[in-house]
């Protein structure tokens, strides 16, 4: 069901702290930086750019009144103004995380849906027209539950979705989950990789054979109850989903990986959250990088001396890596800041920018999206003491100043 949204937009300042390896100059005029009350955005890929230079921004909508969530599309035009929301879903719990650009001005949506579907939650992927009106949309699922955390278009037209599938046996968690549909939304593969504990995939991105580089998440159960903790999964297969190589990397303590994408050269580059040894395994945000076969080429770790994450990769046209994510205040630790970090191919820092928001709120980037015209766009969510949560939207040049608007 598709439904016109009540939620209201608010365009405001957004402090930024920046350090940088070039000065760059003071930019006169409001930064672009638009907060959406009543929603929230965790996707990887959550932003298209419309025919004129609008944007299609995804996420989902949580009621106030209910537990009721809806997957929900916001159109802004090029400087934040609202010119639509739609809700999509039924009456149970659905969410949106991914958006992606097809041709002649329609979109595919991809999210999970407690309100339609084989299963009790499905995964849900969509293709809408300019207005918002939806063409066809398909569940993907089975007995159990089905969670999609991204989508990546494929070149023929279809999607690959990755997320997490609830096993069959009753206590045994999650499994990691691929499902591969054609242009017009029929599944034809669907891969669940076993194992023991709750695992799941949160960003997935294409190679140059038509494979796929997951990563997300393995749950290690060890003898001693202290001992147990998520570990990340970096894992590389080919285009029927039979693993490559796979790689399970841990420090002791829990960590994810949320983030990848596939280098030009076929180098992959992985986002993620782990402890630091050095800092009391204190999390930083953590980004390596592996050539096709799986060797690492270098692993650094980034941030201050507060707790800091990963949550998106993006390769940038020079070959410079952008990755967004969060640093937690060590005065609270519901308080955060989001970190938008861009490096060189080798790992070092060319810039990077921090995004606080006023006491006692947080705010977390989950994904830069880098546009043609040497544009990021960040998106991420707000968490309010007061009023719930906000998703947050934000565009950056290519030096990662914000672009104001006059």
């Amino acid at each position: 069901m598709r439904r016109l949204s009540l939620l209201l937009p608010l365009i405001l300042l957004l402090s930024c702290n920046t350090s940088s390896t070039d000065s760059g100059d003071d930019d006169s005029g409001t930064p672009f930086s638009a907060f959406i009350w009543g929603a929230s955005g965790s996707g990887r890929h959550p932003v298209a750019v419309t025919d004129n230079g609008d944007y299609l921004v995804i996420g989902t909508h949580q009621f106030t009144d209910t537990d009721m969530r809806d997957l929900q599309l916001i159109k802004l035009d090029h400087v934040g103004n609202l010119e639509w929301n739609l809700d999509f879903g039924g009456d149970q719990f659905d969410s949106g995380c991914d958006i992606v650009a097809l041709s002649n001005s329609t979109w595919l949506l991809a999210g999970s849906s407690s309100s339609a579907g084989p299963g009790s939650r499905n995964g849900w992927l969509m293709k809408i027209d300019h207005a918002g009106d939806v063409i066809w949309e398909n569940h993907y699922g089975r007995i159990n539950d089905t969670n999609i955390g991204a989508m990546e278009l494929l070149p023929d037209g279809g999607a690959a979705l990755v997320g997490s599938y609830a096993t069959i046996v009753a206590d045994l968690g999650t499994d990691l989950q691929l499902i591969k549909t054609d242009g017009e939304g029929t599944e034809t593969l669907n891969r669940v990789y076993e194992s023991i504990g709750n695992d799941g995939a949160l960003d997935v991105a294409i190679t140059a054979a038509g494979g796929f580089a997951i990563v997300g998440y393995n749950e290690y159960d060890g003898p001693d109850p202290d001992d147990n903790f998520s570990r990340m999964w970096i894992m590389k297969t080919d285009a029927a989903g039979d693993s490559l190589w796979s790689r399970i990397v841990h420090r002791g303590e829990t960590c994810f990986a949320s983030g990848v994408d596939v280098c030009a050269n076929g180098d992959i580059v992985v986002a993620a959250e782990t402890p630091y040894i050095p800092m009391g395994y204190e999390s930083r945000m953590r980004v390596m990088r592996y050539d096709s076969g799986g060797t690492l080429l270098w692993d650094r770790f980034y941030g201050g001396v507060e707790r800091a994450g990963g949550r998106s990769i993006r390769e940038l046209p020079n070959g410079n890596l952008i990755i967004a994510g969060g640093t937690w205040f060590a005065s609270s630790r519901s308080r955060s800041a989001a970190y938008i970090i861009c490096v060189n191919a080798a790992g070092d820092i060319v810039w990077e920018r921090s995004f606080p928001v006023p006491a006692p709120d947080g705010l977390i980037a989950y994904a830069a999206v880098p546009f043609a015209n040497g544009e990021i766009m960040i998106t991420g969510t707000r968490n309010t003491v007061n009023y719930g949560q906000q998703l947050w939207v934000t565009r950056l040049n290519a030096q990662g100043e914000p672009i104001t608007i006059d």
